[in-house]
């Protein structure tokens, strides 16, 4: 048997050592160079890069011609996954480094793919060319008919690339931005090189072919500004007048959450119609996939203002009314109604030093007015000269702390009332009172007051002891603290401040 050279055995031990070290020394790189986020991407490239790079050293070192046709294709091979791995570091340094920064959003996927391909591809033509020898015009030629056919069979996927290119140079729209386009509304969640992709208002993905959206009308509802008008049309009976329409209206509009102040809304007549007059609310909101939800809030507020100030919304129907029926019925739900007021102004306290005529006199004046949840019945700081008293539902009553913040002071139900002060003496509202759900309050004003008052000066002396008894009894709720009030001042002596201011408001 014949023994294997020494000088071949050194060739291959110092091959191998060539081998290791190499191994050793690209590990490391790779190692320290995973820490960074942008080369988790091109991890697995890297590492086929190793790979084939520690064979082209050992085939080196055994002394394997350059141009062995093997060492060709590793030589390749190595060279098109490390130009990846490059392609890859270029691509996080370019677009998500120095663009993002630049720009708003970042840039879109389809740039980064177009840009990715058309580097990869001049590379490979550049190492095809470069390390087999061959004429790159020579292969661009060979190709030519090739290309042509691929282009034929696949001209409506180019199409869709095209168009996509062009989109991303003229930039309709961006990812989040909410479009309307090809009969579809929704958010833009994604450009591909092939197709667009867009969440609807019911949370569906339509994918739409580029080449489409580049022959369609394209609305963004975020560009150049998330500010954008809407437009409601409300039609009321003509016995009630424009002013009063229009100031109603815009009074809910103003305090509709989603309804910008600033523009500030606007109305304007529309037309005079067979069954009513037509008007139109323009306003402003800015945040296009929350419209159905402010629309929606904005006319049932509408409704609850309307039903308050006696504003009818007609409907299209003739009716035969009859009409000595029509009264007594008329006369029967008012009967009731007044009925029902003075029962519940019965059980509140403010007005116990009222006789059951004045109490009769009152509920005639008073009126039994809904509220939709979440309106405001007051606010706080606002001028008032109402009491309420809640009949049905519930609602919040909350005062505003020094930082802005809510804090909420108590929630009242049924028979509990709020709004004493400024009812009796004019003062701007101390909290404000939410509806928490549909709601039916008793409301009194000065106005309905005064008569009584007028008749019956000597009424603001108890009127003002049992508004301090009640307010005590207020205090003594939200502190929680069963203090000994008769240790301190008197109630009666408490209430001059009140007695004088009462007098005043109602010219006593």
């Amino acid at each position: 048997m014949e023994s294997i050279p020494l000088e071949t055995i050194k060739t291959v031990a110092l091959a191998l050592a060539w081998t290791a070290g190499s191994f050793l020394i690209l590990r490391l790189i790779l190692r320290f160079a995973s820490k960074h986020k942008a080369f988790v991407k091109a991890r697995t490239a890297a590492n086929i890069a190793v790979f084939l790079l520690v064979i082209l050293i050992f085939l080196w070192r055994m002394g394997l011609p350059a141009y062995n046709y093997l060492n060709q294709i590793l030589t390749a091979l190595v060279l098109l996954v490390a130009a990846y791995v490059g392609v890859v570091l270029g691509e996080y340094f370019l677009f998500d480094f120095v663009l993002s920064r630049k720009q708003e959003l970042p840039p879109s996927k389809l740039l980064r793919d177009v840009s990715r391909m058309a580097v990869l591809l001049l590379i490979l033509f550049l190492v095809i060319s470069g390390v087999f020898k061959l004429d790159l015009t020579t292969i661009l030629v060979s190709s030519a008919v090739f290309s042509a056919v691929i282009g034929l069979a696949l001209q409506d996927i180019l199409g869709n690339v095209i168009s996509g290119v062009a989109l991303h140079v003229e930039r309709p729209f961006r990812v989040g931005d909410w479009v309307e386009v090809a009969d579809q509304t929704g958010e833009v969640v994604e450009m591909s090189w092939r197709a667009t992709r867009i969440r609807t208002m019911e949370n569906n993905y339509v994918v739409i072919p580029n080449s489409n959206i580049a022959k369609d009308r394209i609305i963004n509802y975020k560009a150049p500004s998330p500010v954008l008008a809407l437009y409601l049309r409300v039609g009321t009976s003509y016995e009630a007048p424009p002013h009063k329409v229009k100031k109603a209206i815009l009074e809910i509009a103003a305090q509709t959450p989603g309804v910008l102040k600033d523009p500030a809304p606007h109305m304007r007549t529309i037309d005079y119609g067979d069954f009513a007059i037509e008007y139109e609310l323009k306003f402003w909101i800015n945040e296009y996939q929350h419209h159905p939800i402010i629309q929606d809030d904005l006319k049932s507020r509408i409704w609850y203002q309307f039903k308050r100030m006696g504003i009818q919304i007609p409907f299209p129907i003739r009716t035969l009314r009859f009409m000595e029926r029509v009264k007594r019925k008329e006369a029967e739900t008012a009967q009731n109604l007044w009925q029902e007021i003075l029962e519940i102004l019965k059980r509140c306290e403010i007005f116990a030093p009222l006789s059951e005529e004045q109490r009769l006199v009152l509920s005639r004046n008073a009126k039994l007015l809904p509220f939709g949840t979440g309106e405001f019945l007051i606010v706080q700081g606002e001028a008032g000269d109402s009491l309420f008293i809640v009949n049905k539902g519930g609602v919040e009553v909350s005062i505003l702390g020094a930082d802005g913040s809510k804090i909420v002071l108590a929630e009242l139900g049924s028979g509990e009332s709020f709004g004493e002060v400024s009812l009796l003496t004019g003062e701007e509202r101390s909290a404000t009172v939410k509806a928490l759900e549909d709601t039916e309050a008793v409301v009194v004003t000065r106005e309905d007051l005064r008569g009584i008052m007028k008749e019956t000066p000597s009424l603001a002396e108890s009127l003002s002891l049992q508004l301090e008894k009640r307010l005590r009894e207020m205090e003594e709720k939200r502190v929680d603290d069963k203090r000994e009030w008769e240790e301190k001042t008197e109630i009666k002596e408490a209430s001059v401040k009140w007695l004088r201011k009462i007098r005043k408001f109602f010219d006593l």
